[in-house]
């Protein structure tokens, strides 16, 4: 009898006939699949020991003693880790943990300013997802539109669900949370939505919405009202523009902080960095010069207003890169656009480095579930 086992593709041997004289069994039956089990079927039956163990019956543990409960006559070659996946996946999937009796209550940690953030990637296991039953995958989706209708808001508890499209997972998910324990139990019982084994994690990151360093001062607001609109301080049209700077600043602050990230259908994420290299050291220069090379980046940046909204989030200390990039289009093409565009800044020219980009497509759980045929 053969199990194989998705993750480690290690097989597991159940036999009931005798070995030949180097140790090797002798195959029962003529198909060479003829005794393959689905995840739900009993792993094995003692036939010839029914009162120890019916047919049909899931063993959940193997006695040291197997092979004399057996008649003396079967081999075993299986691992007794190899038994127990097999168990586990055999169980029913478990619901979200909010129904558990050992559910904790986790500590209060909030940020002084700001949410927490985290990028969930997914692939599916087709292995264990085709051997669910019809049930079991609607119970599934119908867990994970719970969850989501539970988690729905502008900014914060906010859970958002996404089809990958390039082929590096299936799934991917954004989280948001004023609590770091919520974030976690948020992605918990997303996680719990699934049957175990279901899903295998691509790829995850963490950060907080932040303030840049380089935020605009008022007298940075006022250089501008004078520089770039040819304003003369005193004026009255000086001031009208000065007011509109002042407000806009407040709002980007808070956008910043608490962000309402539109329902755009394309949604891209990378990690990012400043190099530290050599003479391509970003820390090493000194705040003025940082502030002046991110104005300009700032400015190309404002060219793609309307098509672009960009969330820059911090985590360094938090994740192994120091940003999160994360931005929503209408389609593909603006996202490139502003890539490209912004990778001829000094900033990114010399000093950026990025990782893996993910892009993905807004679908709500039901369309997500038809896309990916689950």
């Amino acid at each position: 009898m053969l199990y194989r086992h998705s993750a480690s593709l290690r097989d597991v041997v159940l036999c009931h006939g005798r070995t030949g004289g180097n140790g090797a069994h002798r195959r029962r039956g003529t198909g060479a699949h003829a005794a393959i089990p689905c995840r739900r079927s009993p792993l094995f039956s003692i036939s010839e020991n029914p009162s120890a163990s019916p047919a049909g019956q899931r063993v959940d543990s193997v006695p040291l003693d197997f092979r004399a409960s057996h008649g003396g006559s079967g081999c075993f070659s299986a691992h007794y880790k190899d038994i127990r996946i097999a168990n586990l996946l055999a169980k029913p999937p478990r619901l979200s943990q909010s129904s558990s009796p050992f559910k904790m209550s986790l500590p209060s940690v909030k940020l002084s300013e700001g949410i927490h953030v985290m990028h969930l990637f997914y692939r599916v296991d087709r292995m264990v997802w085709e051997d669910l039953t019809p049930e079991e995958r609607t119970g599934a989706r119908e867990r994970l539109e719970a969850l989501c209708a539970a988690n729905n808001n502008a900014s914060h508890p906010l859970l958002r669900t996404f089809a990958n499209v390039g082929g590096k997972c299936d799934l991917a998910f954004w989280l948001c949370h004023e609590e770091l324990g919520g974030l976690g139990q948020l992605h918990r019982d997303l996680e719990a939505c699934f049957p175990a084994g279901a899903l295998d994690m691509v790829y995850s990151y963490l950060s907080v919405t932040e303030l840049t360093e380089y935020m605009p001062t008022d007298d940075d607001l006022q250089a501008r009202a004078k520089r770039e609109f040819k304003l003369e301080p005193g004026s009255e049209e000086y001031e009208a523009k000065l007011a509109e700077l002042r407000a806009g600043n407040d709002d980007y602050k808070k956008y910043r902080l608490y962000p309402e990230m539109p329902e755009w259908p394309v949604m891209c994420f990378y990690p990012m960095l400043k190099k530290r290299e050599g003479g391509a050291n970003w820390y090493m220069h000194d705040f003025d010069d940082r502030k002046k090379l991110m104005r300009s980046h700032a400015v190309t940046g404002r060219k793609f207003a309307g098509r672009i909204k960009q969330l820059i989030t911090g985590s360094t200390g938090l994740d192994d890169w120091e940003w999160g990039v994360t931005l929503f289009a209408q389609e593909a093409g603006s996202v490139k656009d502003i890539v490209y565009e912004m990778r001829f800044d000094e900033v990114s020219a010399r000093y950026g480095g990025f990782g893996e980009f993910y892009i993905n497509l807004r679908l709500e759980p039901a369309a997500l579930f038809a896309h990916l045929n689950l």
